[in-house]
């Protein structure tokens, strides 16, 4: 099985009419798996779509089976090949930028949202997101500032 796309995956939750972006969702997934293991995939998907929402269509949706199915089994592995799932490196890079921030913020909410199987496992989980946001925002704060640097200069008029 080979794991579903950033731009299949942001398909899939627009034709569902998704309340989140990909990136969050999957951060949602991520963080929800790290605090009990026992997390289902119908209870992300309540979580990322709305009330109204057919939840049979959704459920017949290979990407949405495939993305729990590969978050779930590179997070319970011994190897470390979690990758959270973000646009490719051909996107730009504030896109990227944007999406990695919205996953940070999925993986935090996941993480609050139910109940913690090992309080230690959180935390740990909660201080490498904690790290990573600081590295998005620094990131974010250099490409504004080469971009403001690169900027073309106003001709006077």
């Amino acid at each position: 099985m080979t794991a579903a796309t950033y731009d299949e995956f942001e398909r899939v939750l627009r034709d569902s009419r998704a309340l989140q972006e990909p990136a969050e969702a999957h951060g949602t997934l991520a963080g929800a798996l790290c605090s009990s293991s026992d997390y289902g995939l119908l209870e992300w998907l309540h979580e990322i779509l709305p009330d109204d929402s057919p939840e049979d269509e959704a459920l017949q949706s290979s990407v949405l089976q495939n993305i729990y199915d590969s978050t779930v089994r590179t997070l319970a592995g011994n190897e470390a090949d979690f990758a959270p799932l973000l646009p490719d490196d051909e996107s730009p890079l504030s896109d990227r930028a944007d999406a990695l921030s919205h996953w940070c913020q999925g993986f935090l909410y996941g993480l609050g949202s139910g109940p913690a199987s090992d309080p230690a496992k959180v935390y740990t989980a909660i201080l490498g997101a904690a790290a990573l946001g600081l590295v998005v925002a620094g990131l974010v704060g250099l490409f504004d500032l080469y971009a403001m640097r690169n900027r073309p200069a106003e001709q006077p008029s």
